[in-house]
């Protein structure tokens, strides 16, 4: 829902163990557009994987600037500026991103609450990707 609010059209987010290189890539390559990760879950995860998830985290509130050597030996600089949104079972504990970031956490007590559902029901007649049409109409 999230990713079709910002313009995805049939998109399915990135792994967050995905290799650190893409991710770079992909965290330079927008400064407005959110880059969407799922399946955080640190114990399916190599921990450098984990480590390097964690420090692109920190560096993108920033703005911070990665480089990359090439064979020749010159350098290309990457500047993180995406949003990012990551989503999974586990819970970031570290303090300087918690302190940074929007948790959200998602329950079941809509299935609950007879007034919670009357109002998701109500909320799905409205077009919420109209909200964003056009901003993010490149995606």
């Amino acid at each position: 829902m999230m990713m079709r609010l910002v313009g995805y059209k049939n998109a399915v987010p990135n792994k967050c163990d995905m290799r650190p290189f893409p991710m770079l890539k992909n965290l330079s390559s927008t400064n407005g557009i959110p880059q969407f990760y799922d399946e955080f879950k640190q114990s399916d995860m190599k921990e450098d994987v984990v480590d390097s998830l964690m420090r692109y985290i920190r560096e993108i509130y920033d703005g911070e600037m990665e480089q990359k050597g090439r064979e020749d030996q010159t350098t290309v600089d990457y500047e993180l500026l995406a949003p990012m949104a990551v989503m999974g079972e586990w819970n970031i504990n570290q303090p300087a991103i918690r302190e940074r970031s929007l948790m959200v956490r998602f329950s079941d007590s809509v299935k609950k609450n007879v007034e919670m559902r009357e109002a998701f029901r109500t909320s799905g007649i409205f077009h919420l990707k109209a909200l964003c049409q056009g901003i993010f109409s490149s995606v």
